[in-house]
């Protein structure tokens, strides 16, 4: 077998070579730089409609914990100074409704607790409908229920710790290091998130995350859902058939 000449380039080089080649003189296009909202938050992230956008802009009521929507006139009221809120606290309060508003719309529920002790509570409370159940390694073992531990392919509770939320798209970003088949494998999935870890965009929970990313974050914003065959939905065919988001914090 003859040897291919000294002189010819490697075919790597040849491959960059066709490729720069291709690419001259083409026109280029500039980054497009940060990337927002796809949406307006429901009142703005402050309460106050965003730059441009009438007050009216959303259609869709905000919904309280028992699926009824609020009062618009009793939360449009402006408070007495001394129960006036603060602007951080109202802005948090925004967020945070509108997490639940997004993630129920998708099928998915939003309980409030208002510290760990609370979260406990729930757990132990919630856990008499389960037999077995695996935990994403960042969940503090003090709040679990008494429940037999069991790999995440057979459990039926899988509980995790979300490093953030993203408000507008009702979304917990879960790290992989946390365990992934936890979070996709049990029937049913709590996710646990401190109110503090809310954000208003997804290029703000990012940006807080950015010093310590994993190999993968996963995005989940509701209990799986699939429509492939027949277009008819079905829930818990490639994961979780119910999702629980405990959001962890005091609230204004």
């Amino acid at each position: 077998m003859s040897e291919a000449p000294a002189n010819l380039p490697d075919p790597r080089s040849r491959i960059f070579a066709r490729v720069r080649a291709a690419l001259e003189g083409r026109e280029t296009t500039p980054h497009p730089g940060r990337f927002g909202s796809w949406k307006p938050l429901s009142g703005g992230a402050t309460g106050d409609p965003p730059t441009g956008a009438s007050s009216s802009s959303s259609t869709e009521p905000i919904r309280d914990g028992s699926g009824a929507p609020r009062d618009a006139s009793r939360a449009s009221r402006a408070p007495t100074e001394a129960s006036r809120p603060t602007e951080a606290a109202r802005s948090r309060e925004t967020l945070l409704q509108e997490l639940e508003h997004m993630f129920s719309s998708a099928g998915g529920r939003v309980v409030r607790v208002p510290d760990l002790a609370g979260t406990a509570e729930w757990l132990v409370r919630s856990a008499a409908r389960y037999r077995t159940m695996v935990v994403g390694r960042g969940v503090p073992e003090g709040i679990l229920p008494d429940l037999e531990r069991a790999p995440a392919e057979v459990a039926d509770l899988g509980v995790s710790l979300a490093r953030a939320a993203v408000a507008e798209t009702g979304t917990f970003i879960l790290d992989a290091r946390d365990g992934r088949r936890a979070q996709l494998l049990a029937p049913t999935h709590v996710i646990l998130v401190r109110a503090a870890d809310v954000h208003a965009t997804l290029d703000e929970a990012l940006r807080a995350l950015r010093h310590d990313l994993p190999s993968a974050l996963g995005l989940h914003s509701g209990p799986s859902k699939s429509a492939d065959i027949g277009q008819v939905m079905v829930r818990g065919v490639h994961g979780p058939g119910e999702a629980v988001a405990l959001v962890v914090g005091p609230t204004p």
